[in-house]
């Protein structure tokens, strides 16, 4: 069978649109490539079809390009990659070029939005839609291809009338092939400052924690699943080998998870680190699940840089968005980080239940005592199918359900003392303040001395400033 997977257009801004993670470029990376999509085009390649991979967003393509792409394939089915906030816009008009082109072929829609409800019921509505897959893709999509005309027996599909066939089983990640990164624009995939290439590698799913405003649950489940260190390592060697990229983003809801999983991936790497010249990674991390042990050997498997979920930083706004840490395991964790020389990040969530105008400053003071390398200030998006959302709609904070504002620089809720505009202009204060401290600045500047790496930090700086605080 013929099939196109497509990740859509979306210029000025260009859209990430991978697992949980849905927000505009420049937010922290420049893109980041639509793994899912790579490793799904490999399993249906090692089933006999005939696929296409384009991202058309890293390629820049317009609508007209896309269209002229899918006429000249002429698909039998498409997968389109969806998110919030441009699933009804740039996704929805890919699936309509389609149907533009030949109403026969099928249009499946992939992603984050296809398992929320409102959102996916919204979605299946449209003309265009054929499908949307709520379950894992790996999972759903090669039954559907096989059952394309009894799709009710496909388990993990959400049908027209909204209609949802049982909950697929979840997929075994050590079934992954190498994902089909010859079909992607590499070039285009980049690590901010630096603009080295960076490659991610899936290395686990799932979460067992409760946070009330997290979609990770609801889409991988509340299972940790991992991945085998030894089928990673040879992922990252054939990643290496075949396209010359030793940097790595290691896509997990929390890497950490299971430390002698992390403990197991770290010996191996240690043990063969000469077969990838100047290799580094990165990871998202919770910090509760890091202790020096860990970070030691993480810093001598090559990780540079550690992301941590900290969301606040007063500790009745965290026990009531059950994030289940404490403010001095954050500081703890940056600590460790700064004595082995990893550099940390901290995202914060401004907006969680609890929270108020002194809850934020309070916040943004703590942050600048700890001292991380780096932070990021989200709003929260209150998404359908989260806790937060319900109490949120039911005390009448939720001031908009226009799903294509529903991104982390808009506030889409207003809180008692905080209106949507005070949270925007907070949330900017904080960028500033933090970034623009003369100690921050001179750290900064002192780490990349070197003419080049200045140059980067200068360009991506503007365009972090640009596209994501001043907007």
């Amino acid at each position: 069978m013929k099939v196109f997977c497509i990740n859509p257009p979306s210029r000025n801004p260009r859209y990430v649109r991978e697992g949980r993670c849905m927000q505009r470029e420049a937010s922290w990376s420049n893109l980041w490539m639509p793994l899912t999509l790579a490793y799904l085009t490999s399993i249906l390649r090692r089933e006999g079809h005939e696929v296409v991979l384009k991202d058309a967003t890293a390629e820049g393509m317009s609508f007209k390009e896309l269209r002229k792409e899918v006429e000249e394939f002429k698909p039998e089915v498409t997968i389109i990659n969806t998110a919030v906030p441009t699933a009804l816009k740039e996704d929805l008009r890919t699936a309509e070029l389609v149907k533009e082109v030949d109403e026969e072929i099928k249009t499946l829609m992939i992603g984050i939005p296809c398992a929320l409800p409102l959102l996916s019921e919204q979605l299946i509505e449209e003309t265009a839609v054929d499908f949307c897959v709520y379950g894992e893709p790996e999972v759903v999509v090669p039954k559907l291809l096989r059952k394309l005309g009894k799709p009710w027996k496909v388990p993990g599909l959400l049908l027209k009338g909204g209609r949802r066939t049982k909950r697929p089983y979840l997929f075994n990640l050590n079934d992954l092939p190498f994902p089909a990164f010859q079909d992607l624009p590499l070039e285009a995939y980049r690590l901010p400052f630096c603009r080295e290439k960076v490659a991610m590698v899936e290395t686990s799913r799932g979460c067992p924690h409760d946070c009330v405003f997290c979609v990770t649950r609801i889409y991988y489940g509340d299972k940790v699943r991992l991945r085998d260190p030894e089928k990673i390592w040879r992922e990252m060697v054939w990643t290496y080998e075949n396209f010359g990229i030793s940097q790595f983003f290691f896509w997990a809801d929390s890497f950490t998870l299971n430390r002698r999983h992390v403990m197991e991936l770290c010996e191996i790497i240690k043990r063969n680190k000469g077969k990838i010249k100047d290799l580094g990674w990165i990871a998202n991390s919770r910090v509760d699940s890091v202790d020096e042990k860990t970070i030691r050997a993480m810093k001598e498997a090559g990780c540079w840089l550690l992301g941590f979920g900290v969301e606040s930083l007063v500790q009745p706004v965290l026990n009531k968005s059950r994030k289940g840490i404490r403010i001095e395991q954050v500081r703890k964790a940056v600590e460790m980080c700064r004595k082995y020389g990893i550099q940390s990040v901290a995202h914060i969530i401004f907006g969680l239940p609890g929270e108020s105008e002194e809850t934020i400053k309070e916040t943004i003071r703590k942050l600048k005592e700890i001292d991380p390398d780096y932070a990021n200030f989200y709003i929260l998006v209150p998404y359908p199918g989260t806790e937060v959302f319900n109490d949120y709609l039911s005390k009448g904070y939720i001031s908009s359900q226009d799903w294509s504002k529903y991104e982390a620089l808009n506030a889409n809720i207003s809180l008692p003392g905080l209106p949507p505009e005070k949270l925007e202009e907070l949330r900017k204060k904080a960028f500033l303040s933090f970034y623009l401290s003369p100690r921050k600045l001179l750290k900064n500047f002192w780490r990349r001395r070197r003419p080049k790496r200045l140059v980067y930090f200068l360009l991506d700086g503007f365009k972090f400033l640009k596209g994501w605080v001043l907007t």
